[in-house]
């Protein structure tokens, strides 16, 4: 199997494993419940929809001349994707462990795991789209995207 196959099997197979895993914690439904249900006030509940965009969007203003700087983008893309995904898995630690006992504690995990999530992939955005530009042929990258 050439590299360009490879690449464009890899991205393919890391997106589609992290856009399924969103789908477990969709913020327009199960994280608005579990909001609501460990006693969220209603500002709280209206922001988690947004919540990982808000990073999105906000993050790479701040830090798009550093990735035009750098020319390492996989280094950039890994340090920032491992606590990208990482914040949800101790979300759910947090919410498996102390949910009923301490609840506080549970929304708090809850609340703050979409918007460090957001704000780690926002910060390599830049450099992952860099890094699939180099990456995957010019004609393969649309059918990526859909992929």
């Amino acid at each position: 199997m050439n590299r360009d196959r490879k690449n464009y099997l890899a991205h393919s197979l890391e997106g589609g494993l992290f856009i399924g895993g969103m789908s477990f914690i969709a913020g327009q439904t199960v994280l608005t419940v579990m909001a609501k249900e460990l006693g969220a006030p209603n500002w709280v509940i209206s922001i988690l929809p947004i919540a990982m965009f808000m990073g999105l969007i906000t993050a790479p203003i701040l830090t798009a001349s550093f990735i035009e700087r750098s020319r390492h983008m996989k280094r950039i893309s890994m340090i920032t994707g491992v606590p990208q995904r990482l914040v949800f898995l101790v979300a759910g630690l947090v919410l498996i462990f102390w949910g009923e006992e301490r609840p506080g504690l549970a929304l708090t995990a809850l609340v703050l795991a979409p918007i460090l999530s957001g704000a780690f992939g926002g910060v390599g955005h830049g450099a992952w789209m860099q890094l699939v530009a180099r990456t995957v042929p010019a004609n393969r990258r649309s059918s990526l995207s859909a992929t």
